[in-house]
Order: C-alpha cells, then structure tokens, then sequence
C-alpha cells in the first residue's frame, strides 16, 4: 500500500498490512492512512514512556504504587 508522497521529514512505508490498517483506523477514528499511522506511534511511544516511568517509580522507596491495589482490596471485602 502506497501512503501520501514524501516531503522533507517525512518517509512513505509501502507495505503495510491492509486490515490492519483499517482496524486501527476504525479504532482510532483517523481520516487516512498517515493520520493511523501517525497517531498509532504516537501511542506506542507515550505507552512505552509511561512504563518505564512507572518502572523507575517502582525503584523508588518514597513511592507506594500499590495503594490503589490495596483499597481496592478493602473495598470488595
């Protein structure tokens, strides 16, 4: 599948799968292929820097990521 022509900045990706485009499309609520592609690493990028931000909180002894686990737990008791 051909995207949009390229200019300065940007790459054309040929061979994309085509139900899959049009999953994440549909699922996304995007107008066109560049918009989905876009928006889709635009996603994965900010779920990659969420976990290891999320990570690196749980090195950290001043934080308690698990206090919502833990309330949760007292609440369906």
């Amino acid at each position: 599948m051909k995207t949009d022509t390229p200019s300065a900045g940007t790459a054309t990706v040929t061979d994309l799968d085509a139900t899959v485009l049009a999953d994440a499309q549909r699922m996304l609520e995007s107008s066109s292929p560049t918009e989905t592609v876009n928006q889709a690493l635009r996603e994965a990028v900010r779920r990659r820097l969420a976990t290891e931000y999320i990570d690196y909180l749980r090195g950290r002894s001043d934080v308690d990521l698990d206090v919502r686990e833990r309330a949760w737990q007292r609440s369906n008791t």
